[in-house]
C-alpha cells in the first residue's frame, strides 16, 4: 500500500484556458453578477443598511368648519326643508327614493366620540336620539317587567362633514437602531391608491372655494408634509385618497349596504402612514406617504347614554351614532448603515461568483468539442514524490524558471505545423525545427509521469478538420530522472528551448 496515494492531498489548481468562448462567458456573468451586487443591490437598494421594526404614535385632533364652507340645509339633498318629508337620489344614480332627514349644524365636541382615542377618531354622520322611560314604580327596578320603554326618536343628519378640518400629529420610532422622528422633522405626502400624489386644496378648490391659508384669511392652513409645519388636511382628503367621491354614494354591494349611503350607514378607513429613509444616502432624512383605504361593506356606529338637562332618574336618552371612522397604522422602512449587513451582501455576491464559475466549467467539461483537453488540464495526478525524494537542489532550482511540469504537448506542435506555424502567447508564430530524438530515459519526470519519455513519435495525427502529419515532436531532453541516470542527461544531444511559459512555450529553436 502506498501511502503517498492513501494520503495523497488534493489543492486547487488555477488553470488558465486559453479559449475565448468560455473567457466572453465568464467574463458576461461577471458583469451581470456586478451589476446586481454593487449597482442594484448596494447602491440603488442600499443593501448595506440593516432595518429595524418601526414603531410609532399619532394623534387626530378635529375642528370643525368654518362658516363660510358651510351651506343651508335646503342645499344639502339629504335634508329636510321646514321639516316636510322628501326623498332623494344617492349622488352615484344607484340608489333612488332615499328619505331625507333634518340637519343639524353640530360642532366636533357633539359629533366625535369618545372625545379622545389613540390612532383612531370617530366623526357621526347620522345620529338618532331615543328617549326612553320606566314604568311607574320601577324606579329601582323590583320586578322583571320594569323594562324601559321608548317614548320619542329623533334621526338627523350632520352636514358639512367633508370639510372638518383634521390636525394629524404623529410620531415614528426605531427602537433597536436608537431611531426616531416628528412629522415636523419629516417631508412627506398623500398618495391615491394609484401612487399619484393628491394635493390638499382640492378638497375646497373643488367646491369653488380658495384653499384656506393664512394669506386670505383663515384661521388656519391647509398644509401637509412640509418640514417645520403641522400636518393639517379636510377629511374630503382621505376620501378622495380613497376613492370615495362621495359621502351620498352607495356604502357597498351586498345586504343593506346595497340601500345606505356612506352618510347614513357610516364608513371605516384605514390610514396608513408609511416612512422610509431609503429614497436618500442622508440616513437622517425621512419621507411619509399617508394612503388611505376604504374597507368595503362595513359600517360603524357607537352608543352612548346621555342623561341630558332636565331627565329625572327613569328616563335616559341612548344616542346613537352613525359615522367616519379613522384608524391609523404605521409601518415603514428605516434602516442605518451595519458592516455585518454589508459583509453579508458581499459574501452572497462571492456564492454568486462561484455558481458562475461552476456554470462555466459545466459547459467547458461537458459540451464544447474540447471537453476532453480541457479536463486534462483541469485535473493533474502528480508523480510519487516518495520516489524522487533524492533530487538535487540544483535541480529544484529549475523550476523557478523553467515549466518542466507541463510542457507543451506534442501533438499540439503537429497541429500547429500542419496549420502553418505554431503561435506563442503573444501571437507570434514559431518555428519548428526537427531534432535528433534522444532515448528514453528511466524514471523520466515531466508530464504526467515517467511513462511517457522524452520524445513521442506521433504517426498519422488526425486534427480536427481531418488532416493528418507524420512527424516527431521535441520536448527538452534535458529533464530526466534525477539521481537515476545522470550520464544519459550529458551525453543527450545538446538541444535548448527558451521562452517557456506556463503550459506553452513561445518559441523553440534547436
Amino acid at each position: 500500500m502506498d501511502l503517498d496515494n492513501v494520503f495523497a492531498y488534493s489543492t486547487p489548481r488555477f488553470v488558465k484556458i486559453r479559449d475565448r468562448r468560455l473567457g466572453m462567458l465568464n467574463t458576461l456573468f461577471k458583469f451581470f453578477i456586478f451589476v446586481y451586487v454593487v449597482v442594484y443591490n448596494v447602491i440603488l437598494l442600499m443593501g448595506y443598511k440593516v432595518q429595524g421594526d418601526v414603531v410609532g404614535t399619532a394623534r387626530l385632533q378635529p375642528r370643525a368648519p368654518d362658516l363660510k364652507y358651510l351651506r343651508n340645509s335646503s342645499r344639502h339633498r339629504y335634508c329636510t326643508i321646514d321639516g316636510k318629508n322628501r326623498t332623494y337620489t344617492s349622488s352615484d344614480g344607484l340608489i333612488p327614493d332615499l328619505p331625507a332627514f333634518e340637519c343639524r349644524y353640530l360642532d366636533t365636541f357633539d359629533t366625535v366620540y369618545p372625545p379622545v382615542e389613540a390612532q383612531a377618531l370617530f366623526i357621526s354622520t347620522r345620529v338618532n336620539d331615543t328617549l326612553q322611560q320606566l314604568p311607574p314604580n320601577c324606579t329601582d327596578l323590583p320586578r322583571p317587567s320594569c323594562r324601559y320603554e321608548t317614548t320619542s326618536v329623533e334621526t338627523y343628519f350632520v352636514p358639512g362633514t367633508e370639510l372638518v378640518t383634521l390636525l394629524i400629529d404623529h410620531t415614528m420610532s426605531v427602537p433597536s437602531l436608537d431611531f426616531s422622528k416628528s412629522s415636523l422633522d419629516m417631508t412627506g405626502r398623500i398618495e391615491y391608491t394609484n401612487g399619484t400624489e393628491v394635493n390638499p386644496c382640492d378638497a375646497y378648490t373643488r367646491r369653488g372655494y380658495l384653499c384656506p391659508t393664512f394669506a386670505n384669511g383663515a384661521g388656519f392652513e391647509i398644509t401637509f408634509g412640509t418640514q417645520d409645519a403641522a400636518d393639517i388636511i379636510a377629511l374630503d382628503t382621505l376620501f378622495q385618497a380613497a376613492d370615495v367621491r362621495s359621502l351620498d354614494e352607495r356604502a357597498g354591494n351586498i345586504g343593506k349596504f346595497t340601500s345606505e349611503t356612506f352618510r347614513y350607514a357610516g364608513i371605516v378607513l384605514i390610514v396608513t402612514v408609511n416612512y422610509d429613509n431609503y429614497f436618500s444616502y442622508d440616513e437622517n432624512k425621512v419621507q411619509y406617504i399617508l394612503t388611505s383605504k376604504l374597507v368595503p361593506d362595513a359600517d360603524f356606529k357607537a352608543e352612548e347614554i346621555n342623561p341630558g338637562p332636565g331627565i329625572d332618574e327613569t328616563t335616559r336618552r341612548i344616542i346613537d351614532r352613525h359615522g367616519v371612522r379613522i384608524v391609523i397604522t404605521q409601518g415603514g422602512k428605516i434602516g442605518r448603515f451595519a458592516v455585518s449587513q454589508l459583509l453579508i451582501v458581499l459574501v452572497t455576491s462571492m456564492g454568486l461568483l462561484a455558481v458562475s464559475s461552476s456554470i462555466v466549467d459545466g459547459v467547458a467539461m461537458n459540451v464544447l468539442k474540447m471537453r476532453h483537453i480541457y479536463a486534462q488540464y483541469r485535473t493533474v495526478t502528480s508523480v510519487d514524490f516518495s520516489d524522487i525524494a533524492a533530487i538535487k537542489q540544483s535541480d529544484l532550482n529549475r523550476f523557478v524558471a523553467e515549466d518542466l511540469v507541463n510542457p507543451r504537448p506534442a501533438i499540439f506542435e503537429q497541429v500547429g505545423q500542419g496549420a502553418g506555424g505554431v503561435t506563442s502567447g503573444e501571437g507570434q508564430p514559431r518555428q519548428m525545427t526537427s531534432a535528433p530524438a534522444p532515448a528514453k530515459q528511466a524514471g523520466y519526470y515531466g508530464g504526467m509521469g515517467p511513462a511517457s519519455g522524452l520524445v513521442d513519435e506521433v504517426d498519422d495525427v488526425d486534427s480536427d478538420e481531418g488532416s493528418g502529419t507524420t512527424g516527431t515532436s521535441v520536448r527538452s531532453p534535458e529533464i530526466v530522472a534525477w539521481g537515476e541516470n545522470p550520464a544519459a542527461a550529458s551525453s543527450a544531444p545538446s538541444v535548448r528551448m527558451k521562452g517557456w511559459k506556463r503550459g506553452f512555450p513561445s518559441s523553440a529553436a534547436v
